[in-house]
């Protein structure tokens, strides 16, 4: 019996992580219709850890990727076993960077994927939703390249960071207190957020921050409606904001902080 185990370990150590990127390939190129590669896979199955390197989607010409992600990690819990669910007690997700481009008229780089997906056959009767529950989702270095043809604008999104304490749909009657967090730097503006919550306490009480540091308008103008009575030439924001709710008995908000319009420039 142990020789046995061992074996099936040994089989599960070397086998899996070729079956793994073979069919990510396999799979993801022929639901995206994109050329889909990987570098490598690892996984312990002692521990339950699988380790992507090197995702990459190709764009539409197949010469550049359109996404890639240089790691991604999960740590599966032992209680997928007996839960019939997958449950991840940690999903690590590095350097995500993304290239999207407007053509124009509402037609982007990507409706090509949008439109094969949205052309899968559908189930006659909706069933269950899938189970699953997510823990410590952290995703770091983060990259956006948005190339905004319609009006001639380029857009970066740099140092993405988003963490999320969980997302679930499995039963659990836990009290747990939530930090989740967003940040980034956009066009040069740093932006950062971070919340605090009690999710299932009959209170839903929950505060949030949020900051915003020398945002220049400048990049975004050519979005503001033509229709104004005034055309907003310049101007610079930053905001240091509180956000405050709680529904006990009566839902109640409170916003608090600062918000700072400096350099504003318009003419009718």
């Amino acid at each position: 019996t142990f020789l046995a185990a061992s074996a099936g370990l040994l089989l599960a150590w070397l086998a899996l992580p070729q079956l793994v990127r073979s069919q990510l390939q396999k799979q993801g190129s022929q639901a995206l219709g994109r050329q889909v590669s990987v570098t490598s896979v690892q996984f312990n199955p002692l521990t339950l850890e699988l380790t992507i390197q090197g995702l990459a989607v190709a764009d539409a010409a197949g010469q550049s990727p359109q996404l890639q992600v240089q790691r991604i990690y999960a740590n599966a819990a032992a209680q997928s076993l007996w839960r019939l669910a997958p449950v991840i007690d940690a999903l690590q997700i590095e350097a995500p960077a993304v290239r999207i481009t407007h053509l124009g008229d509402g037609r982007y780089d990507v409706d090509d994927i949008l439109a094969r997906l949205a052309a899968r056959p559908q189930p006659a009767e909706p069933g269950e939703p899938a189970r699953f529950a997510l823990y410590n989702i952290d995703l770091s270095g983060g990259r956006i390249d948005f190339d905004d043809r319609a009006v001639g604008r380029q857009h970066e999104v740099r140092d993405l960071r988003l963490a999320l304490p969980f997302i679930s749909n499995l039963p659990s009657q836990r009290q747990i207190k939530v930090q989740p967090q967003l940040a980034f730097v956009a066009n040069g503006s740093a932006f950062d957020s971070r919340a605090e919550a009690l999710p299932f306490d009959a209170s839903r009480h929950a505060d949030a921050a949020f900051r915003l540091s020398g945002l220049d308008l400048q990049p975004y103008l050519g979005y503001i409606p033509p229709g104004l009575p005034i055309k907003l030439q310049a101007a610079t924001v930053d905001a240091d904001l509180r956000l405050g709710f709680e529904q006990t008995p009566q839902p109640s908000l409170r916003v608090g902080g600062t918000l700072t319009v400096s350099g504003l420039k318009s003419v009718d």
